[in-house]
């Protein structure tokens, strides 16, 4: 077959186009369409870049220039200068709390009030003075021992084996007219010159088988006086050379003393009266 004889398209022709592709030549490569702006030489890319700017070399993005953001401008980058806050310029982290020098947070109350903290030192100072003078009351009323000073009015106490036996039945005989657990001490002091003090301290209350008086009044015809807390009753002697007897006594519950002065002319109430007050001090 001469090549004048092969037709384009004829069978002849594939079948020399198959033949060839069987010996390994490679296949026709498809014509390579136009790329229009792709075609060009590449040109340096713009140092801003962005979605809004114009494309490299100056020529239109294939994209389009995109649609404004509904957001506005996008904020600058989180690790450049910061965006400004809608709250005012943030404070730097050496700034202290706006709190700090006052010293009262804004989330509660800054403390207790002055009102509140004298309340508390007020019942602070109730608590203490019922605890301490509580304390010292009780002690006093039910356990503390009558005390009989070593000297009143400055008279000092006598002592001896007749003066103790003396007082010792003085004392049992008034531990009868007491409760059980009253106690009582009694002592006896002089000048020496025709002048004593006959002393009864007592801690406790009259008993069941005190003496009754049958409603009469043991100091009927006794001349009665009052000096500050103790009250004296005063008995003028019979004859000139007897002898005045003036009894004083301060109270306060459980807690008695006594006092009877005797002198040649009878001793002022007001002086036994102090005597009272010198022992009531003692105990």
């Amino acid at each position: 077959m001469s090549f004048c004889d092969i037709k384009p398209g004829s069978a002849a022709v594939t079948d020399q186009t198959q033949d060839t592709r069987h010996e390994g030549a490679e296949p026709p490569r498809p014509p390579i369409p136009d790329l229009g702006f792709f075609a060009g030489a590449p040109t340096p890319r713009d140092p801003s870049p962005g979605f809004g700017g114009s494309s490299p070399g100056g020529a239109p993005s294939p994209f389009g220039t995109p649609a404004t953001s509904t957001f506005g401008t996008p904020a600058a980058s989180p690790f450049g200068t910061p965006a400004a806050s809608t709250f005012g310029t943030p404070a730097p982290f050496d700034t202290s709390a706006p709190w700090a020098e006052t010293g009262q947070h804004p989330s509660g109350r800054s403390g207790w009030s002055g009102r509140a903290r004298a309340l508390v030192a007020a019942a602070a100072v109730i608590v203490l003075v019922a605890v301490v003078f509580g304390g010292r009351f009780g002690w006093q009323q039910f356990f503390a021992d009558p005390v009989t000073p070593d000297t009143l009015l400055g008279m000092p106490k006598v002592t001896g084996a007749g003066t103790d036996e003396m007082a010792n039945q003085m004392r049992d005989q008034l531990g009868d007219e007491l409760s059980s657990g009253s106690k009582a001490e009694v002592a006896l002091y002089t000048n020496g010159q025709g002048m004593g003090i006959l002393l009864f301290a007592i801690r406790g209350s009259d008993g069941p088988g005190a003496s009754s008086s049958n409603g009469k009044d043991p100091f009927a015809g006794w001349a009665k006086s009052q000096v500050g807390d103790t009250v004296c009753y005063s008995k003028p002697a019979q004859t000139p050379a007897g002898i005045g007897t003036t009894l004083c006594t301060r109270t306060f519950w459980r807690r008695a003393v006594i006092v009877v002065g005797l002198s040649t002319p009878s001793l002022a109430p007001q002086s036994v009266a102090q005597a009272t007050d010198e022992a009531w001090d003692a105990q």
